[in-house]
């Protein structure tokens, strides 16, 4: 097959010269990139995880149903005043009640008071303690 006649006139070595004398290659150029800082202020609502419970309910359940209603506010109060007064009914014929009742309210109060100040320190998160 022939060559053609244009392929003729190029010197073999004509593209080596401008290879050789030109830079080696380093591959691809990569720069550090520079720091981003975005800075957001965002404002969370706090969640409220517990259903608070109400100091006039536990103080209607008491009253009106003494120990009973004691379990609203205090499982373990509702428990000990319930067990008391019934024993001490049993043995002052009833005249007992005239005192664990109202003993009941109070505590009731004071237990439904306690809770809903307990969770709304428990949602606000914890706090730092110094010690010196």
């Amino acid at each position: 097959m022939p060559i053609p006649q244009s392929y003729e006139s190029i010197p073999s070595n004509a593209g080596i010269e401008s290879i050789a004398h030109s830079q080696p290659w380093q591959g691809p150029q990569y720069s550090q990139p520079s720091s981003v800082h975005v800075t957001q202020q965002v404002q969370v609502a706090p969640i409220v995880l517990y259903q608070p419970k109400s100091v006039g309910l536990a103080l209607a359940l008491t009253f009106f149903f003494g120990p009973l209603g004691l379990f609203y506010s205090s499982v373990i109060g509702g428990v000990v005043m319930l067990i008391l007064s019934v024993i001490l009914a049993a043995t002052t014929f009833g005249v007992s009640l005239f005192f664990t009742w109202p003993a009941c309210m109070i505590w009731g109060a004071i237990a439904a008071s306690n809770y809903n100040s307990a969770m709304a320190l428990a949602a606000r998160g914890p706090t730092q303690i110094n010690k010196y």
